[in-house]
C-alpha cells in the first residue's frame, strides 16, 4: 500500500465506488463532539488545508503537486481529511441510495451458517494471493478504518436481502454465487484466488518483505458506521497492507455488488477512476449485447465490463500520472510484481501456434480455456472425416468480459473460416470439409469504434476471460501401415514387438503387435504418422522409424505405407570397457590391480562388474549395460594410490565413461606410487557369504581404508569365503565387493557401496577384530503387478503395460494383461519407473499412472528390491 508517514500525514485515498456526502469523518456512538474529526475538504478548501504539505502528499501518490491541485479543483468526488489523507466520495449504484447509518447494536448478531457450498468457491485454489468476498458479517479492528473513524471495532452485519440476517434465503445464496462468478471472471487472467471461503487472517495481510501470502477482504454489508450514503469505499493501494484492511461494498443488487466489489478491489490495487471529459465516472456506451463500460467507471447495467487503458472517447485516466503514477494500463498495474500487488498473470493454458496446439479427441470433443492477455491465442487441433463439421466457442455466461473471435485453419495453416460477429460475444461455424487435420484458434476481439463521436463497442485490449469450446466431427476412414520387425544383427523376427502409429496432427495412437514372423499391420486414419516400435521383453532397444533413437526426430510415415523394415538393436548388457593400468612414475604395467565399474548413472550406483589386470596391466570388463559408468582402480598391494577415472582421487571428481551397446570403450589409468605404510600387526579377519543361503563367496574383494581413504590392506576371499588382513590398530572402513557382480557390494554393516558417507568404521584393537559380511543378490529383483479395468470396473484384456525409464523415456520392459485384466512385469531393476497403460484396440484412451494424461505429468513408481509393487489402472474412453 502506498502510504508513507511524512510530516504531511499518511497519504491515503479512501476510495468509495458510489457516492458519499461531502463529509465522511465520523465517530463512534457517544463520542465527545469536541473531539470529532473535522469534515473532509473539497476543491479550493482542500488545497488551502494542505498548504505547504501539498507537494508531499502528491509525491506519496506518485503524481506531481500541479497534478494533485488540478484533481482537487476539477474532481468534486476527491477530498482530503485533516491528516492529509485523500479519499473518494462517490455515488451508489442506480436506485440503491442509502440514508443515514442505522443504529449499531452494542454487539454483533450471531453470524448465519456458512455450510452451503456457495461459501467454498475458489477461482484458483492454492494461490498465494486472495480476494475474499465476505458476505457473512465481519468485525474490523486495528485498521486505518478504525483510526480514521474513531470506531473500533467496526461491526458489519451479514449481507441481507430479506430482513433475516441470521439465515440465508435461496435468493441470497444464488446472488452470492453469481457475484463470485462475476468477480472471478474479472480477475481470471491473474494469479489470484477469488474465494467465498474465509482464509486465515495471515493470508489477508502482508507482515513484511519475507511474507509471500497476502490479499484483501471485501466486506459486503450494510453501512452501519460510515454514514456515507455510498455504494462502497476502499483505501488506495491497500492490497498489501500489514493489517487485515478490508474494502467495503454497500450495494445489494447483483450488478451493484459485483461491479462495486471489483471496482473497490481495483482501488486497493492502485487503480483510479475512469472518467470521461468533465465526468468523474464513465458509465459506458452502447446498448444490447455489446454495450460496454470500464470497471473503474460506473458501468452498471452494461453487458460487457472490462479493465481499461483509456481506449474510448475523452478518457480522463491517461498519461504517466494515471492510476497514481502507475500509468493508464489497468492490466499491467494489477499484474505488477513491484507495486504491492505481487501476483502477476496466470500461466498460459493452451499453446499459441499450430505446432503447440492442444489435441481434441473423439467425435464430439469439448474443451475449456482462458484468454489471459491481449495477445493470447489458444490453438486446438482435430482430425475429421469428410462432411459437415461444427465448432462453437462461448464465453462463460452470464459473466461477460470476453468477446470471442475464432478461426478454422487447414493442416497447412490456411484460413478456412472466421467467426467474429458484431452482435454476439460467441463464435462458431459449420463447414463442409474434406477429411484431414484442422486447427481452431480462439482469441479476444473488439467491436465498433469507442473513439467515435457517438462511441460504440470496445477494443480487444481487455477482451479476456474463460470460454468453452465444443465441436462435432466425423469418423476418419481407415487405412493401414504394415511391415516387419527383426533383430538388427541376426535378422531374426522379433515376435511380440509392439508397434505404435501416432497421428502427427493429433497424437492419437494406433497399436499393433508383431506376429511370429515379425509382421505387423496397424489400421490408421489418413495423414502422416510417427511409428514407434518397442520390445516388451526388454531384449531390444526401442526406436522411431527408421532407426531413429527414442530421443531423436521421427520420420513421418504416410497412411497406406507397406513393407516397412524395422530393425531393432539388441539391448541389455552388451557394452564393454578395457584399458591398461600403469605406474604413473615409471610407465610400467601394473598386474593384479582391481578395476571396478559402477553404474550406469544416473539409474544405478551399484557395482556393474569388476576384474583384475593381467601381467601386462590390461583388463576388460564385459556384459555391461549402456550408459555412463564410474571406474575405480585399486592396487591391493597398497603400493599405489586409489584412483577414479580420469586421474581423480575421489568419486566426485571422476569423469564418467560412456558405454554404448555392442561396443568397447577404452579407459586407461596411471596410478601414483605411494610410500609403504608401517606393516600391520593387528589381524582383521572374517567370512563373506551370500544373504539367505549362507553360501561362501569365493574371490570376493575385501579392502580396508583408513580415515584418509588410503588402502591399509586388501585381499581376496578363499574357497570358504574367509579373508585375513593385517592392519595397524585404529579405525577402518571395510568394503566387500563381488567382482562378478553376482552380489551387491557393501561397506561394513550392510551399507551400500555407493554410500561411503553412511558407513560405520570398524575399530581394530591390538588383538585384532572379526568382521563378517553377507552380500545380497544383485540384478533385477523388483516386480510390478496389477489389474487394468475400464468403465464399470470390467477387465481390459490384452492391454499393454509399458514400463519406461523416467530419465530417457526409453522402454524398460512390458507385459500384456490377461483375460481378467491382470498383469505382472518381473525382473526389474530397483528405482523409479514410469508406467503407461495402452489398449491396442483403441476402445480406451492411453493413460499413465496415476491417471496422468502424459509422460511429463506421470508420477514415477518406486520399485523395491525383492518385492512386487501393485500398480493398477482404470482406463477411460478416448
Amino acid at each position: 500500500m502506498r502510504r508513507s508517514t511524512t510530516t504531511s500525514g499518511i497519504a491515503v485515498a479512501l476510495a468509495a465506488l458510489l457516492a458519499m456526502p461531502a463529509a465522511l469523518a465520523q465517530t463512534g456512538p457517544g463520542a465527545d463532539p469536541a473531539t470529532e474529526p473535522a469534515p473532509a475538504a473539497h476543491g479550493m478548501q482542500a488545497v488551502e488545508q494542505l498548504g505547504p504539505r501539498l507537494d508531499d502528499v502528491a509525491r506519496d501518490y506518485g503524481i506531481s503537486e500541479k497534478r494533485l491541485e488540478s484533481l482537487l479543483l476539477t474532481d468534486p468526488t476527491l477530498a482530503v481529511d485533516p491528516d492529509g489523507e485523500l479519499l473518494y466520495v462517490d455515488e451508489p449504484a442506480p436506485g440503491e441510495g442509502a440514508g443515514p447509518a442505522p443504529e449499531v447494536d452494542p454487539g454483533p448478531e450471531p453470524a448465519p451458517p456458512t455450510d452451503d457450498a456457495v461459501f467454498e468457491l475458489h477461482s484458483l485454489p492454492g494461490a498465494s494471493h486472495v480476494i475474499y468476498l465476505d458476505f457473512d458479517g465481519s468485525t474490523t479492528t486495528g485498521t486505518s478504518w478504525n483510526s480514521s473513524s474513531g470506531i473500533d471495532p467496526i461491526v458489519s452485519p451479514p449481507y441481507d436481502l430479506d430482513g433475516s440476517p441470521d439465515s440465508w434465503s435461496a435468493t441470497e445464496l444464488s446472488r452470492i454465487g453469481l457475484v463470485w462468478a462475476y468477480v472471478a471472471e474479472d480477475f481470471a487472467p491473474f494469479a489470484v484466488d477469488v474465494t467465498t471461503e474465509e482464509p486465515p487472517v495471515a493470508d489477508l495481510r502482508r507482515s513484511g518483505a519475507g511474507d509471500a501470502r497476502w490479499g484483501v477482504r471485501v466486506v459486503v454489508t450494510d453501512d452501519t458506521w460510515a454514514d456515507c450514503g455510498c455504494g462502497g469505499h476502499a483505501y488506495i493501494g491497500s492490497f498489501d497492507d500489514a493489517t487485515d484492511e478490508p474494502v467495503f461494498v454497500y450495494n445489494s443488487s447483483l450488478s451493484g455488488v459485483s461491479e462495486a466489489s471489483s471496482h473497490e478491489v481495483g482501488h486497493s490495487m492502485n487503480l483510479a477512476h475512469d472518467g470521461k471529459g468533465t465526468s468523474t465516472y464513465y458509465g459506458g456506451h452502447g446498448s444490447g449485447t455489446t454495450s460496454w463500460g470500464p470497471i473503474m467507471g460506473a458501468a452498471y447495467n452494461r453487458s460487457v465490463t472490462q479493465w481499461s487503458r483509456g481506449e474510448y472517447l475523452d478518457a480522463t485516466n491517461n498519461g504517466s500520472s494515471a492510476n497514481y503514477g502507475n500509468g493508464p494500463d489497468d492490466l499491467a498495474v494489477i499484474a505488477s510484481l513491484t507495486n504491492g500487488n505481487g501476483f502477476g498473470l496466470r500461466p498460459d493454458d493452451h499453446g499459441d501456434t499450430t505446432a503447440t496446439a492442444t489435441p481434441l479427441s473423439g467425435l464430439t470433443p469439448v474443451a475449456t480455456g482462458r484468454i489471459g492477455t491481449t495477445a493470447d491465442v489458444d490453438v486446438f487441433r482435430f482430425t475429421t472425416g469428410a462432411g459437415p463439421v461444427t465448432v462453437q466457442v462461448d464465453p462463460f455466461l452470464p459473466v461477460k468480459n470476453l468477446d470471442v473471435r475464432a478461426q478454422l485453419l487447414d493442416q497447412g495453416g490456411g484460413v478456412v473460416a472466421v467467426s467474429d460477429g458484431a452482435a454476439t460475444l460467441s463464435a462458431g461455424f459449420t463447414q463442409t470439409l474434406p477429411a484431414g487435420t484442422y486447427y481452431v484458434t480462439v482469441e479476444g476481439t473488439g467491436v465498433g469504434d469507442p473513439f467515435a463521436a457517438s462511441p460504440t463497442g470496445y477494443t480487444s485490449y481487455a477482451s479476456l476471460g474463460q470460454y468453452a469450446l465444443s465441436a462435432t466431427t466425423l469418423p476418419v476412414p481407415a487405412g493401414s501401415i504394415s511391415g516387419t520387425v527383426t533383430d538388427d544383427g541376426s535378422g531374426d523376427p522379433v515376435a511380440g514387438a509392439w508397434v505404435l502409429a501416432l497421428d502427427t496432427a493429433t497424437g492419437a495412437p494406433v497399436a499393433a503387435t508383431a506376429d511370429a514372423s515379425g509382421a505387423f499391420s496397424a489400421v490408421v486414419g489418413p495423414g502422416t504418422h510417427h511409428v514407434l516400435t518397442l520390445d516388451p521383453s526388454g531384449t531390444h532397444a526401442g526406436e522411431w522409424y527408421d532407426d531413429r533413437a527414442l530421443d531423436g526426430d521421427p520420420t513421418p510415415v504416410d497412411a497406406g505405407a507397406s513393407g516397412l523394415d524395422i530393425g531393432l538393436a539388441p539391448a541389455g548388457a552388451t557394452a564393454s570397457v578395457s584399458g591398461v593400468v600403469t605406474d604413473a612414475a615409471t610407465g610400467q604395467p601394473l598386474p593384479g590391480v582391481w578395476v571396478a565399474a559402477v553404474g550406469p548413472f544416473p539409474d544405478s550406483a551399484a557395482l556393474a562388474g569388476g576384474t583384475q589386470t593381467d601381467a601386462s596391466g590390461r583388463y576388460t570388463i564385459s556384459g555391461l549395460e549402456a550408459g555412463d559408468h564410474l571406474l575405480a582402480f585399486i592396487d591391493p598391494a597398497r603400493d599405489h594410490a586409489v584412483e577414479f577415472h580420469d586421474d581423480a582421487a575421489v568419486p566426485s571428481g571422476a569423469t564418467l565413461v560412456p558405454l554404448s551397446p555392442g561396443t568397447t570403450a577404452t579407459a586407461d589409468a596411471a596410478l601414483a606410487p605411494v610410500a609403504a605404510g608401517a606393516p600391520g600387526t593387528a589381524p582383521l579377519t572374517g567370512r563373506v557369504t551370500a544373504t539367505g543361503t549362507g553360501a561362501p563367496i569365493e574371490g570376493a574383494w575385501v579392502v580396508a581404508l583408513d580415515s584418509t581413504g588410503t588402502v591399509a590392506d586388501a585381499t581376496v576371499t578363499d574357497a570358504a569365503g574367509d579373508y585375513a588382513l593385517a592392519v595397524v590398530p585404529g579405525g577402518y572402513f571395510v568394503e566387500f565387493v563381488d567382482p562378478t557382480a553376482t552380489h551387491r557390494g557393501e561397506w561394513n554393516l550392510d551399507h551400500p557401496t555407493q554410500d561411503l558417507g553412511a558407513a560405520d568404521q570398524v575399530v581394530v584393537g591390538p588383538t585384532g577384530a572379526v568382521v563378517d559380511a553377507d552380500l545380497d543378490p544383485a540384478g533385477p529383483t523388483a516386480a510390478l503387478s496389477g489389474t487394468v479395468t475400464g468403465v464399470g470396473g470390467l477387465p481390459v484384456p490384452g492391454a499393454w503395460v509399458v514400463v519406461l525409464d523416467p530419465a530417457t523415456g526409453g522402454l524398460v520392459k512390458g507385459a500384456v494383461t490377461g483375460l481378467d485384466g491382470s498383469y505382472t512385469v518381473g525382473g526389474l531393476r530397483t528405482g523409479p519407473v514410469v508406467v503407461a497403460f495402452l489398449d491396442p484396440s483403441g476402445v480406451h484412451a492411453l493413460e499413465y499412472h496415476d491417471g496422468a494424461a502424459g509422460f511429463g505429468q506421470a508420477d514415477p513408481v518406486a520399485l523395491v528390491a525383492g518385492s512386487t509393487t501393485a500398480v493398477s489402472a482404470t482406463l477411460d474412453p478416448p
